[in-house]
């Protein structure tokens, strides 16, 4: 993948975790609703017990878990908090400080994949090219996507992210598909200066990250911008690379 060997802009920089909300009144006094044993929620992940009580709307007590999760470090987390942060959704509105968070997801799981790829190089070592080798389990994931909404899903353009990250497990490592919907988002703030100054130049550096990554929203973006000339110079053929890359990659997943 190019982009591990790519110079960052200047713009990017490691962050610390944050620190975890203040528990709600619903949490402190006993009042908040109680989930299902049949919910399918392990109620001993703060992101799966987040995304429970996003969906039911009571988003006080679902930024309070993914609050928590993100202190954890968890990618996924770091990102779905960045994403109620940004619209307010059961916390104080902070649009920088979401910038600042999509940075720290987009950073954590990318070390988590470069430590992927590095034990499956080492794993390969280990085998000849023989038949019997035995085959290396590769996730990439179902991509990123935007912003859905407390009630209802709110669309950012064609993508629905909290809806498409709700229906995925909470896995231990991060895996491609979070890194894909932290950088996705990240290439988004930056081209439609949500919470910063708008930065196409950025944008396109991130969005290219994505794209590599396999993510079709990314890859439809990019082309369009190779088409425009929008952050970058415009490349007719570099827009018809990443137009079919996308192309492919909804076919396969709808098995066409």
């Amino acid at each position: 993948m190019r982009f591990f060997s790519t110079k960052k802009p200047a713009t990017f920089t490691v962050y610390d975790l944050p620190k975890p909300l203040p528990a709600p009144d619903a949490i402190t006094q006993g009042t908040a609703p109680a989930i299902p044993e049949d919910a399918g929620v392990d109620t001993s992940d703060a992101l799966s017990i987040a995304i429970f009580y996003h969906e039911r709307n009571h988003l006080d007590i679902a930024a309070y878990y993914f609050s928590l999760s993100a202190a954890q470090g968890n990618p996924l987390g770091l990102f779905l908090y960045a994403i109620s942060m940004r619209h307010g959704w059961g916390l104080p509105k902070n649009e920088s400080e979401a910038v600042r968070l999509l940075q720290v997801a987009a950073q954590k799981a990318m070390g988590e994949v470069s430590k992927q790829a590095q034990l499956l190089q080492q794993r390969f070592k280990r085998y000849s090219v023989a038949s019997d080798a035995p085959a290396v389990p590769w996730s990439t994931g179902s991509g990123g996507g935007a912003d859905a909404g407390p009630a209802s899903t709110v669309r950012n353009g064609n993508r629905n992210t909290l809806a498409r990250a709700s229906k995925e497990p909470s896995p231990p490592a991060p895996q491609l598909s979070e890194l894909m919907l932290a950088i996705y988002e990240l290439a988004m703030s930056f081209k439609q200066g949500w919470g910063l100054p708008k930065n196409k130049v950025t944008a396109v550096y991130y969005l290219n990250m994505a794209a590599e990554l396999g993510d079709p929203d990314a890859q439809i973006e990019l082309a369009e911008c190779y088409l425009r000339g929008d952050g970058i110079k415009a490349n007719k053929k570099m827009a018809a690379h990443w137009f079919r890359k996308a192309e492919k990659q909804v076919a396969q997943r709808l098995h066409l």
